[in-house]
């Protein structure tokens, strides 16, 4: 078993240049005792021979979203550590010591590397994403570093190491997400599970923003609110919920006024439906309790009125 295994997912969506950009800098800067795997559910000639050097092909042509891509690769990855970069992406020299070092502990699951923008390299893109309490993700700059310890940090799409037995322990990503979002959903359940997060704060890899995935606000919207009542909103207090609506009017102020904010804000509102799923799987979960706690009312259903109770009785 190879120590790392760099993954680079290449679908109809991603633009060839970017991916070729990509994989050129992996295998320039490549570590020892590292391997190179591209899934791939998009047609791919390797015109210039990549797989001679050490780069296996991956074809998925059933894997319909990013994260079924991704899916297929971790089940055929060999590293105990997997690190995926998204086209777009550049590895420089040394990229990844920092990141394995921290693997050394072995509670960490995940770690961020900072990415910085490739037109403004001095610049920091990304820390990774801030999940927030109250259901929206900001993108997380060394501005906010002091407060680390209170926020719950996951990964951006663009490049993370992923311990892999941590992530298999979550059964992988969710395929049914937009990709961001599915990148928060099994960080989010690694966490529940006790897997901690570092930042390598270090990392001077660079990325192309207008190379990754494009957002459709109203299907983001819609997932925003999926993911918050699967993860958050089932166990929030009640005056968390108070903040998470006003959140609807924050988030889609910025980006007034494009049309892209009514299409977020559609989008949320039409997710609320999630909200009356974890309500009745609440009340399931509490009727349940309640006749486990009392066998007579598991045997014979609850009582209809104060003259069933007597005759219960």
């Amino acid at each position: 078993m190879s120590r790392l295994t760099i993954i680079i997912p290449l679908d109809s969506d991603t633009s060839i240049e970017a991916f070729e950009e990509t994989l050129a800098s992996v295998l320039v800067c490549k570590p020892d005792e590292s391997d190179v795997l591209v899934a791939t559910s998009a047609a791919y000639n390797d015109p210039w021979g990549t797989a001679g050097d050490g780069v296996v092909f991956l074809n998925c042509p059933e894997s319909t979203t990013l994260p079924a891509l991704l899916n297929r690769a971790f089940q055929a990855a060999e590293g105990e550590i997997v690190h995926i970069l998204h086209p777009g992406t550049e590895a420089v020299a040394g990229w990844t010591d920092a990141a394995l070092q921290q693997f050394d502990m072995p509670e960490v699951g995940i770690v961020i590397p900072c990415l910085r923008d490739r037109q403004k390299p001095k610049r920091v893109f990304s820390l990774g994403i801030c999940y927030h309490s109250s259901g929206v993700l900001r993108t997380l700059r060394r501005s906010r570093l002091s407060e680390l310890p209170r926020l719950t940090v996951i990964p951006h799409i663009a490049a993370v190491f992923f311990r892999r037995s941590a992530l298999l322990s979550v059964n992988l990503f969710d395929d049914t997400f937009l990709p961001q979002l599915a990148y928060a959903e099994v960080a989010l359940a690694m966490k529940s599970l006790g897997w901690k997060t570092r930042i390598d704060t270090e990392n001077r890899m660079t990325v192309r923003p207008n190379r990754l995935p494009a957002t459709h606000h109203l299907t983001w919207g819609l997932q925003l609110e999926r993911l918050y009542f699967r993860r958050l909103g089932r166990d929030a207090p009640f005056w968390t919920l108070g903040r998470h609506f006003a959140s609807f009017f924050s988030d889609g102020y910025r980006h007034f006024p494009k049309l892209s904010a009514f299409r977020l804000l559609t989008g949320r509102v039409l997710g609320l439906f999630f909200f009356g799923e974890v309500l009745r799987a609440s009340a399931r979960q509490a009727t349940t309790e309640q006749a486990v706690a009392n066998p007579v009312i598991a045997l014979l259903g609850e009582p209809k009125h104060e003259d069933a109770m007597k005759k219960t009785a």
